[in-house]
């Protein structure tokens, strides 16, 4: 798997490659600590013990061979995300990629079975990631249950998620 090579800080919510890159990113974000906030223990480094949900589009918002163009591209995007998780030393869960694998995502009865089962999902999670500046009502609704339950939401921009696609995408160009 080709590593991400930034890392979002669990403390901050902000990801870059260093303070010079992200000025925003907090204080203690130590660049020589494995590019993570000192606030995390040496366990989070080695065991993935954060369990992240990875919060990104998967609607395509439109039907027939459109919408399964933009469901892929949403999946694929997921996929590239998850992997980032992963580079971050974090155990990634992305719903959508398991239940788009054996529910309709065009039938509405078992899509809202699959945001159902999501919600569950989000529940054992640590934190939530979210992707992306564009939030979809299923998004919203798992911002408002991360809220609701205090839990951490660390939001990557547009932008990074763009380069994180980017990144992945020059990688698979390269290794086929």
């Amino acid at each position: 798997m080709k590593p991400y090579p930034i890392e979002f800080c669990g403390n901050c919510r902000t990801g870059s490659l260093t303070k010079e890159m992200n000025s925003a990113t907090c204080d203690s974000y130590l660049p020589t600590e494995k590019r993570r906030c000192a606030s995390w223990c040496a366990g989070h480094y080695l065991h993935y013990e954060r369990v992240v949900y990875i919060c990104s589009p998967c609607n395509p918002r439109a039907t027939g061979e459109l919408g399964r163009k933009r469901l892929e591209r949403n999946l694929r995007n997921a996929e590239w995300y998850s992997r980032a998780a992963v580079a971050s030393h974090a155990t990634p869960i992305a719903p959508h990629l398991l239940f788009t694998r054996f529910m309709d995502e065009f039938s509405p009865g078992e899509r809202n079975l699959g945001l159902e089962l999501a919600t569950e999902v989000l529940k054992r999670c640590d934190e939530l990631w979210v992707f992306g500046d564009r939030i979809s009502e299923g998004m919203q609704a798992e911002i408002e249950l991360a809220q609701k339950r205090g839990m951490p939401i660390i939001r990557i921009s547009q932008a990074q998620a763009d380069e994180i696609v980017k990144y992945y995408e020059e990688g698979d160009e390269n290794n086929g």
